[in-house]
């Protein structure tokens, strides 16, 4: 509390607060029940562990899911201190652990098998990104279109009022922005070679069915993605392994050759 400016004090269990622009401490009686000793000790105790919740969730918070193994060494390189050596060691087990389960999840057994799923699951990423990315493509074009439909109606009786306007360029000046509208669903149209219009219902109609079938054919797309990339993390800590133990191995053995020399 000292932070805030208020200084707690303490005579006979009770608490006195006295804040800066103030020479007398005000008793926990007169300020009520809520500054009480037992309520503020209380308080403190429920923000500690607050605290330590919010710490444990930040260092690891998505529990479920497989983190690539962090580098040690070029962590402590770059001047993390022993704490976070600890904390990584601890989540390096974590998650090889998630790893070789997923491994046992699949039922691989060689590098070989790995590989092939990983490149399997890439593959039916792939094509369900496929076809989500069309849907939306169709979505957006849709949009598009209903919009320079929707303009070229709203507009279509002052564009052929031109005809019969008395003051062109007065006219012209007066709905710019209608007549602009206009000629680019015209130009719209004309680039797609549309000749006749579809109705908005049509159009709306259209739109719902292709947002109904991108739900349907996400949610594939999402677990497929899911798995990739579940397994993909678990193929490289596993490959960091490796490479890890042979360096190890090939430092182990440079020692040796020395020995030998010697």
């Amino acid at each position: 509390m000292q932070e805030y400016g208020v200084t707690v004090s303490e005579s006979r269990g009770r608490f006195s607060y006295r804040t800066a622009d103030r020479t007398k401490p005000i008793s926990s009686r007169k300020l009520g029940d809520d500054f009480s000793k037992e309520k503020v000790l209380a308080t403190f105790a429920q923000n500690a562990e607050r605290k330590k919740i919010a710490s444990l969730r930040r260092s690891d918070p998505n529990p479920d899911r497989i983190s690539r193994l962090i580098d040690i060494q070029a962590k402590l390189a770059a001047g993390k201190g022993a704490g976070y050596e600890h904390w990584a060691k601890v989540f390096n087990l974590k998650q090889l652990a998630k790893s070789m389960s997923l491994f046992t999840r699949y039922n691989l057994n060689s590098e070989e098998e790995l590989n092939a799923r990983v490149a399997e699951l890439q593959e039916k990423r792939d094509e369900a990104l496929k076809v989500v990315k069309d849907l939306e493509d169709r979505i957006k074009a849709n949009q598009e279109l209903r919009r320079h439909v929707l303009a070229y109606v709203q507009n279509k009786k002052i564009a052929q009022q031109i005809k019969t306007a008395k003051n062109l360029e007065t006219f012209r000046e007066q709905h710019r922005a209608e007549l602009t509208a206009y000629q680019a669903a015209a130009a719209y149209f004309k680039a797609q070679n549309i000749t006749k219009l579809p109705s908005l219902k049509q159009l709306e109609a259209e739109r719902e069915q292709l947002i109904s079938e991108k739900a349907r054919f996400y949610e594939p797309y999402r677990e497929a993605k899911k798995a990739w990339m579940e397994l993909s993390t678990a193929q490289q800590n596993l490959e960091a392994i490796v490479r890890k133990e042979e360096h190890r191995q090939e430092k182990e053995q440079g020692g040796l050759n020395e020995l030998d020399k010697g």
